[in-house]
Formats: structure tokens, sequence, C-alpha cells
């Protein structure tokens, strides 16, 4: 089998208690327990199967704070995870803020927003209507997870991998001019 090794960075930007931290350690050890230190990068590795071909790749997480000026930490990131917390509604404005920064930028990285707390869906203060609105006008997919408990960060995972699988199988096709 052949199998070709991938690097990704993936940024994670987000008001403070929006559950940065508690959604990488998630994605990472499957614990919301997070100890992380501040701008540390922390590795996931997994291998994905393409049609027989084993693509081994490393998420590489970088937690970033937009409000300190950290935004400039995006650049050169593949994927960019925008996190809001669904019990607190400035934190859905606050990503709507970190979305139009990164539509300045220009950036051409995978944009996902995570509405996260999802284990305490009834003191949610926004919901999937509201989500919906921000993903049409940013043109981003968004979906509803729980750092805490581990409920849909799976999918988020899925879709994180797939669109950058995509993207990088997309790139290579274009480089051998096909």
């Amino acid at each position: 089998m052949d199998s070709t090794r991938v690097v990704w960075k993936v940024s994670v930007l987000g008001p403070d208690g929006s559950g940065k931290s508690s959604l990488i350690s998630r994605i990472i050890y499957d614990s919301d327990s997070p100890d992380i230190q501040p701008r540390s990068i922390l590795k996931k590795s997994l291998s994905i199967d393409d049609r027989g071909k084993k693509i081994l790749v490393d998420l590489l997480f970088l937690e970033i704070d937009p409000s300190n000026g950290d935004d400039k930490l995006v650049v050169g990131s593949n994927a960019l995870i925008v996190t809001a917390d669904l019990t607190d509604e400035s934190t859905l404005s606050d990503a709507e803020k970190i979305l139009r920064m990164i539509n300045r930028t220009g950036s051409k990285s995978f944009i996902l927003l995570v509405a996260n707390k999802l284990d305490r869906k009834y003191e949610a203060k926004f919901w999937t209507e509201d989500l919906d609105a921000i993903s049409k006008k940013y043109d981003v997919p968004y979906i509803v997870a729980s750092a805490k408990n581990g409920d849909g960060i799976e999918d988020l995972t899925k879709i994180l991998t797939g669109q950058l699988l995509k993207r990088f199988l997309k790139k290579r096709l274009n480089a051998q001019g096909n």
C-alpha cells in the first residue's frame, strides 16, 4: 500500500470562555480537561485511507486569541476553527467578528464554525437558525458540539479531515497537470 505523509496546521480561534482549549483537548486526548500552554502546538496523528492509498496525517492544533493580536498566527493555517459558546450570546457576535477579520485577510484556509457546549443545550442563548444565518453570510459550514462529553467531535473531525483531504488531493492533481 502506498503512503503519503502530510502535516496540516489547524488554528482554533474564539472569544474567552468559548471552549477553545477544551475542544482541542477533546480532539487530541478525548478529554475535556485542557492542559494546554498558551501558543503551544499540539499534535494529533491519524491515518486516512484514500482508495487504497494510506495518508498519514499530523494535525497541528494551535489555540489563538484574536483579542491579543494573535490573529497574525493564522497565516499558514490549513484550517481555521472559530468557536462560540451556545450559552453566551456575545460569543456568537465575537465569532462573527473573527469571521469578518478572516474574510478581510483573504484567507484560503478551510473555515469551520463550532458552536460549543452542546451538553448545556437547555441553556442555549442561540441555536441553529442563528448559526444558519452566519453560515450563509460567510459561506462557512458549522457544527454544534460538546467538548465536555464529546458529542459532535467525531463529526467535527470527519468534516475537518475530509475537507483538508479534498483540498490536498485537488492540489496534488493540479500539480501533476491533470
